[in-house]
């Protein structure tokens, strides 16, 4: 048989150099990764903004602002990333004219052009207040690392995955030593009533408490939040 002819020596020279003259003209396509999750039936969205992160539809809630006693709406929306990931808003209601990011210090520079805007976001984390008119109507952004969710069969552990969520009452109870996951897409319209130590709450889930009187609900303690929309 013809045994299949290896490269030479140099070949596999040049081949290696190839490849590292690539990773190094292009580190951060190669490992970026932008992660958004589509907003369940019945969550109630905001219409002020569209938001693309990565090119990738990012659903965009609509909140009350606790500053002003549950009277002021805002807007928000999440995604995971790795990398950059670039950023596109269009506001569908405010002028972009006198537009801010905050906060200031993270001196990130964007382009517009009529009533859209765009910049990219780097780190591990990156929260965000883009404000078309300071305080009225804003736009927060959340976004964070990738999130690798617990093993199914963690102890303790209480999971809601994606869509909305009414659980019975009104209430999960944590009673020491669990975990409430909110898996990314998920909206859990509850209060969490937590006794005993060792709880936490984690993932890029939304946790509404619009069931409640604004302000009201069982409260706890030792409580540790590892979310997104809490």
């Amino acid at each position: 048989k013809t045994m299949p002819k290896q490269p030479s020596s140099k070949g596999r020279l040049l081949s290696a150099v190839t490849l590292l003259a690539c990773a190094c003209l292009f580190p951060r396509q190669a490992f970026a990764e932008v992660v958004t999750y589509p907003s369940p039936t019945g969550a109630v969205l905001s219409g002020d903004y569209t938001v693309k992160v990565g090119g990738k539809i990012c659903p965009v809630y609509r909140a009350l602002a606790p500053a002003t006693n549950g009277k002021t709406p805002y807007s928000f929306a999440y995604y995971d990333y790795s990398g950059s990931a670039l950023v596109e808003i269009t506001s569908n209601v405010q002028a972009l004219d006198a537009v801010k990011i905050l906060p200031g210090s993270k001196n990130i520079s964007f382009t517009k052009s009529g009533n859209s805007m765009s910049f990219t976001v780097t780190g591990s984390y990156s929260q965000l207040s883009i404000e078309p008119n300071g305080k009225n109507k804003p736009l927060l952004l959340f976004g964070s690392p990738i999130y690798v969710p617990p093993p199914s069969t963690t102890p303790g552990l209480k999971y809601y995955g994606p869509g909305l969520h009414k659980p019975a009452g009104g209430i999960i109870s944590l009673t020491g030593g669990q975990t409430l996951y909110l898996a990314g897409g998920a909206v859990v319209q509850a209060a969490v009533d937590v006794t005993g130590a060792n709880n936490a709450i984690r993932g890029r889930g939304i946790l509404d408490g619009s069931p409640w009187a604004w302000a009201e609900g069982p409260t706890g303690t030792n409580r540790t939040w590892g979310g997104q929309g809490m």
